[in-house]
This record gives C-alpha cells, structure tokens and sequence, in this order.
C-alpha cells in the first residue's frame, strides 16, 4: 500500500505543479540544473492488527513530501506559498489519496535556504497518515 499511496501523490503533484520535476527516489540531491523538483516517501512508525480474526494492519505514519528549488524572490514567504499549493494538491480532490489511504490529516512544514552563493532553498512537508495494509 505504501507503493499505491506515494503514486497517487506523485501523480497528483505533477498534474498540480507541471515544472516540477519527480525526484523521489533519487539517491542523491537534485542538481541544479534540474530544479525545482520535489520527491515524496512514507515512513511509519506503528503497526496494530485491526482484530484476531482479521490479519491486516492499521499502520501510523507519515507521507513526506521534500521539495527543492531556486530561492524564490521573497524567501520565507514565497517557499510557504509553494508549501500551500503542494498541500491543496495532496488533498485535492479527495482526502484520502484516492482510497489508498485510511485517513491523511495536514501536518508541518520545514523550510531552509541556502547561504552565501547558493540560492537553494527546500522544505520538507509531512502529513500523519493511516494506512491499512
């Protein structure tokens, strides 16, 4: 399910966000030449079985979204407009990624820029989700 539910938000960011480019699972940091661009994974940090006569699992985690691009003009507040409309596309039209997803809620968003020559600038965005595997 984690394979259905990093699909479903990839292809929900390239349709939301066409000049971006589809990094997740790279190995090394985006160059810049190829900015911006943004790479999605899951992690989960707990795992219950939904019942003794039911073999699947709930599990708690989170969907990560780490995007990179040019500084954009005014700093903070333009990397926090790129975090919004990377948001409103997780969650739209629906807000469970297409089923693949028990439940996603909004989460946090961590921004950092460059220094000095590099006007690279990345944020990581995590949604809590539930998934059911």
């Amino acid at each position: 399910m984690s394979n259905a539910v990093i699909a479903e938000a990839i292809s929900r960011l390239t349709a939301a966000l066409p000049g971006w480019r589809d990094a997740t699972g790279a190995a090394h940091p985006t160059p810049e030449g190829k900015l911006p661009a943004f790479a999605v994974r899951v992690t989960y940090t707990d795992a219950e079985r939904l019942s003794m006569d039911d073999p699947r699992e709930m599990k708690e985690g989170q969907l990560e979204v780490e995007l990179s691009c040019q500084t954009p003009a005014n700093d903070e507040r333009g990397l926090q407009d790129l975090a919004g409309q990377f948001t409103a596309a997780i969650f739209t039209p629906d807000d469970d990624l297409a089923g693949t997803a028990w439940q996603i809620n909004r989460g946090s968003f961590e921004a950092d820029h460059g220094k000095g020559e590099s006007r690279l600038s990345t944020g990581a965005l995590t949604f809590p989700i539930q998934v059911i595997e």
